[in-house]
């Protein structure tokens, strides 16, 4: 380009070309320049580019083995998730433990929302779940004072009646297809002359959301126990229920328990409406509990680093009414009929209490921190019904009635 550009000045002064002419040829060879120009760098980018794309395809295929084999062992370990989650939110518990209460029930709040979520199964990003769909239908010839076990591991369980005279399990399964068996279930049904009992065969590698129909009879018993996830519960009726889980809700729903029934759960929240029983024992940990529409006798009822709310209770049939909290507030919203009369024991700690009926008070301990009220209603021997009540918390109010 040089050489040519001297010889375009040298011909200009010679006189064998005129000024713009020399214009002419030097825009003509500086155009020439910058196609030239371009077409080298946009081969060096091209080079550039192929090489880094190489580099990267290489880096994400180990990267890609590195975090397959990490979620390999995560799911191995995904079974200890309940007990793991457990220490965090005992931590998480006592960071909050003296915070204000709707401070600890937005973040419970929040944390009840994620274990809710079906989002929390995906935590696998390469290796792709596929869905199976199973179903065990169980005949029986007599329903009447059954027992029914039903265990999961992963998932979620809900319950429900229905109008035919056998039980039915509905199994929607999540797992990597090459380890699902078509000729073999993953639930399978145990039946003897008392006792129906479905169960998985295997114990990790899957998630399952299970609905098992009911026939409406008087059941002996049903019992049903979630390593990890929410249970629902409605329109049951039977002697005896019992539900175990962790890391999820539970939700009991027009039901009838007609003598004792026991709900546990961890890490979440435990619903009751329009519940009868004899004894109902409810208890959580970090999580709260709501109750609404109850005909029990005894209601007890126990968490941590959450609240208590009941209402609309059947006073005329409760004998025993037993709250206990730490970090929450306890509240009772339906006023007691008049004739109905109540001994009452109830302390908090960092809070007040409030009780919206006439006491004879026996003890009445209020300084700085501590509350403490141990009284009986005005003519209690003239009441034609009465109730033992308990009420327990730190960091919390006492409203009852």
């Amino acid at each position: 380009m040089k050489e040519e550009r001297l010889l375009i000045l040298k011909l200009l002064k010679e006189g064998n070309i005129s000024e713009e002419e020399a214009e002419k040829l030097l825009a003509a060879l500086e155009e020439k320049k910058d196609r030239s120009s371009f077409k080298t760098a946009k081969r060096k980018i091209d080079d550039s580019l192929g090489s880094a794309e190489e580099t990267f395809h290489h880096k994400r295929k180990a990267f890609k083995e590195d975090f397959e084999e990490s979620f390999e062992d995560l799911e191995d370990r995904f079974e200890d998730f309940g007990e793991d989650f457990s220490k965090k939110m005992n931590r998480l518990g006592s960071l909050i433990a003296h915070t204000s209460t709707s401070v600890a029930d937005k973040i419970l709040h929040s944390v009840e929302e994620a274990l809710e979520s079906e989002e929390l199964q995906q935590y696998d990003v390469f290796t792709k779940k596929e869905t199976f769909f199973e179903t065990l239908e169980i005949p029986i010839t007599d329903l009447t004072n059954y027992r029914v076990l039903v265990s999961s591991l992963n998932g979620k369980v809900k319950v429900e009646s229905w109008e035919k005279d056998c039980i039915k399990l509905k199994a929607k399964i999540q797992m990597k297809g090459e380890d699902y068996q078509e000729e073999r279930l993953i639930y399978e049904a145990h039946l003897d002359e008392e006792c129906l009992e479905l169960s998985p065969r295997i114990e990790k590698g899957f998630y399952s959301f299970l609905t098992l129909y009911l026939p409406k009879v008087l059941f002996d018993s049903l019992k049903v126990e979630n390593r990890n996830g929410s249970v629902f519960i409605e329109d049951f009726e039977g002697k005896h229920l019992d539900v175990q889980t962790q890391n999820g809700s539970i939700q009991i729903h027009r039901s009838s328990i007609k003598e004792l029934g026991k709900l546990k759960t961890k890490n979440s929240k435990i619903l009751l409406y329009r519940v009868h029983g004899g004894e109902l024992l409810v208890q959580t940990k970090n999580g709260k509990i709501l109750g609404e529409v109850l005909d029990a006798n005894i209601l007890d009822f126990k968490t941590s680093l959450g609240s208590i709310g009941l209402d609309e209770i059947a006073y005329h049939r409760l004998e025993r009414l037993h709250l206990q909290t730490s970090n929450g507030h306890i509240k009772v919203f339906d006023p007691l009929p008049d004739n109905c009369g109540i001994r009452v024991l109830a302390q908090t700690k960092n809070g007040v209490i409030e009780i919206g009926t006439d006491l004879d008070l026996i003890e009445n301990q209020q300084d700085r921190h501590n509350i403490r009220i141990n009284g009986r209603s005005k003519q209690l021997e003239e009441m034609e019904h009465s109730i033992d009540i308990q009420a327990y918390t730190t960091n919390g109010d006492i409203l009852l009635f």
